[in-house]
Formats: structure tokens, C-alpha cells, sequence
């Protein structure tokens, strides 16, 4: 139906229409039908385009997968033994910086003479002290006695009794192997035990000369070989305490005075309780130590006037972070590595036990790469490294 036969329909039923030339109707219409063509034509071709475009996606996928380029996750993953070296020497650096935070924490406070050393050093000063005492008590149960003191002590040094003599050959081989025994032990022992010594060892060398150590004790000083000198003197006495019980012993007792009995009396009860102490003392521990040695090694390091550092690594450690990403890729370096302790440390009085400070300090460095750790080119900044707890 044409748009004029439209119109004089409507015309016919009272509708108003404007009416247009007729080759103006027949333009119109040739156009509408030439537009549709075209919007037909255009729709095709999107269609192409839109076909071809994704058979070249899929192309280019393709050649893209079959490239030999890495995959990536974005995770970071932490490694088992690899860079644990690296670790241990970034915890020494922390180590180092621990040290220079309690020396400098401590300085005006220390005297002359400290003693630096850690828990798992133990020397019993207890010991010694009950050793002098016993000796002490000994020498006034003989001044009881006939039995004079010695004008002078013997030199334990030099030889002559339980010093060196009597037990010279078992105390020299007994120290030999005390010593051949810590170095055995030290190569066997946990890696906390270990950086405890090592921070000892990096405190002592910030105190310039002034810091003494257990492990380090090899002599004997003022203090020990007094002591040695004491028992030997006390040795001898008992020899002669022996010799004169054996004088009155020989002696019936109808023989023997009123003096005579009460003398023997007291040489009998201190002999016996001098053989109960040479027991206690000269007997070798399992070990193979003379206990009378450990008392004198005791007094030797923890001489009057010393006071005593005790650090210890509370944790010690490290971790290691190896990143995959597109940087990696290109060259950058994957591997972080850090490391860090925890450190504590007492300052007191050997004799009282009086605690004159104390503090707890972590140290830790930032992440490092392994390449810089290689070249020994990393830096770090020790002002920023520490923090003391609290």
C-alpha cells in the first residue's frame, strides 16, 4: 500500500495529513529503502570485523603461550637451609650493634675490672668460700694442739703437696682435659649457647681492656694461688697433727696426762674432719676436675673489686624472602635476607648477688639482597637497628 492511498484513508475518515508533492513521497520512500540496504551492509561488515579481530586475539595467544616465558604467582615464598649463611652473618652484624648498645648503656657504670660472661658459664664462688672456711676452722682446732703453723706458706706453684705435689700429675692432666673439654663441647653446643659466647666476646672487646672471662682463665691469679698455698699449709699441719697422734697413741693410756688425752682428742677430730675435706676438694669429679682447683680458678676470676656482666641471647636468627615477579624477570635481585637477636644483660655484684642494671635489647637489620651480601656492599645503619624493651 502506497503512502498515498495511506493518506486519503485517513482523509476519508476525517484525519487531518499533510500532504507531500509526489515525487517528493516517491524520494522519500527510494530513500528509506536505500537506508535499511546500508544499515544491512554496515551490520555485516561489524560482523567481519568483529570475526576477524578475534581469530587475531587468538592468534596472538597462541604465539604468546608458546614463548618461553616464566609464569609468575604473586606470592613470596621463604627457602629451607639456602641463605642461612647469609642469616648468621646479618645476626652478627645485629650482634655487633647489641654489644655497642650495652657498652654504651653501661659506660661510667662499670669499674676497672668486670667479669663478662654468659649463664652457661657457671663458677661456684660458694665453693670456695666453704673451703677457706673449713681451712679456717682446722687451723684453730690445731692451735688447740702442740702442733705449731708453718712459719711460711708453700708456694703451690713450686710444688710440695695437694697444690702440685701430691696430686701433681692428676691435676695438670685433669685441666688438660677440662680444657680440651670446653673446646669439645663449644663446637657441639646449640647455636643460642653459641651467640651468647660470641656476644660475650663482642662485649668484652667494647670495654677496652678492662673485661675478664671464665672461659678464658687458663692461670691462676693472686687470689687462687693463695688459696692453693692455704690447703697445702694446711696439709703439711696435718702430717705433723698425724705424726704427733701417733707420739701419744704410742704412749698407754695410763701414760698418757691429762693434757696428753685432751690434745689427742682434738687431733683426732681434726684429722678426721681434714680427711672428710681432702675428699670433698682433692678427689677428681667425674669430669676429672679437682674441685680445690675449680674453687681457685673461681676466686682468680671473680677477684675483689669486679663486678660481673652477664649477657645472654635470649633469640637469635634470620629469615630469607625469595620474591617471583615481572622485575625478577629483568634482572633484579629476588633474595632478601635479615637477620636479628634479642639480647639481655645483668650487672651485679658477684658476692651480694645485688643487681646494679639490667635491660633487654633487640637488634635487627633491614632486608638485604644476597647480590649486595656477596659484594659486601650493603649498608646498614646502626643508629636506627636497635630498640631497647620497654
Amino acid at each position: 500500500m502506497s503512502r498515498l492511498t495511506i493518506a486519503l484513508a485517513m482523509l476519508g475518515a476525517g484525519v487531518m495529513v499533510p500532504v507531500l508533492p509526489l515525487h517528493a513521497q516517491q524520494e522519500t520512500q527510494e530513500q528509506y529503502i536505500a537506508r535499511l540496504a546500508a544499515e544491512k551492509e554496515r551490520d555485516v561488515a561489524e560482523k567481519d570485523r568483529l570475526t576477524a579481530q578475534k581469530d587475531l586475539v587468538t592468534a596472538q595467544t597462541a604465539y604468546i603461550e608458546a614463548l618461553p616465558i616464566p609464569g609468575f604467582e604473586n606470592t613470596t615464598t621463604l627457602e629451607g637451609d639456602a641463605g642461612s649463611m647469609e642469616a648468621a652473618m646479618l645476626s652478627a652484624e645485629a650482634m655487633g650493634f647489641a654489644a655497642r648498645g650495652i657498652a654504651d648503656r653501661l659506660d661510667g657504670k662499670l669499674g676497672d675490672e668486670v667479669v663478662v660472661m654468659t649463664s652457661g658459664e657457671v663458677v661456684d664462688l660458694a665453693l670456695a668460700d666453704t673451703i677457706m672456711s673449713e681451712i679456717g676452722y682446722l687451723d684453730g682446732l690445731l692451735d688447740l694442739t702442740t702442733v705449731s703453723r708453718p712459719t711460711s706458706p708453700p708456694d703451690p706453684i713450686a710444688g710440695g703437696g695437694v697444690g702440685i705435689g701430691v696430686a701433681g700429675a692428676i691435676s695438670l692432666v685433669t685441666e688438660l682435659s677440662k680444657l680440651l673439654g670446653n673446646e669439645s663441647t663449644i663446637s657441639y653446643k646449640a647455636a643460642a649457647e653459641v651467640d651468647s659466647l660470641l656476644l660475650a666476646t663482642a662485649v668484652a672487646g667494647r670495654l677496652n681492656g678492662r673485661a675478664y672471662s671464665p672461659s678464658a682463665t687458663l692461670g691462676l691469679g693472686k687470689g687462687g694461688r693463695e688459696l692453693l698455698a692455704q690447703y697445702e699449709a694446711l696439709a703439711n699441719r696435718m702430717r705433723a697433727a698425724d705424726a704427733r697422734q701417733a707420739a701419744i697413741e704410742k704412749k698407754k693410756p695410763a701414760q698418757q696426762s691429762p693434757a696428753e688425752k685432751t690434745e689427742l682428742a682434738t687431733l683426732k677430730q681434726a684429722l678426721g674432719r681434714h680427711a672428710a675435706l681432702a675428699k670433698q676438694v682433692a678427689t677428681p669429679t667425674d669430669k676429672g676436675v679437682l674441685p680445690i682447683h675449680q674453687a681457685a680458678k673461681a676466686i682468680s676470676v671473680f677477684a675483689d673489686g669486679r663486678t660481673v656482666l652477664q649477657v645472654e641471647v635470649e633469640k637469635a636468627g634470620g629469615s630469607l624472602v625469595n620474591s617471583k615477579n615481572i622485575g625478577t624477570m629483568f634482572g633484579d635481585d629476588p633474595v632478601r635476607v635479615t637477620g636479628g637477636v634479642i639480647v639481655s644483660y645483668r650487672l651485679f655484684d658477684p658476692r651480694e648477688g645485688k643487681v646494679e642494671a639490667a635491660g633487654v635489647l633487640n637488634c635487627a637489620t633491614t632486608r638485604t639482597s644476597l647480590g649486595s651480601m656477596h659484594r659486601r656492599t650493603y649498608k646498614i645503619d646502626p643508629a636506627k637497628a636497635c630498640r631497647w624493651a620497654g
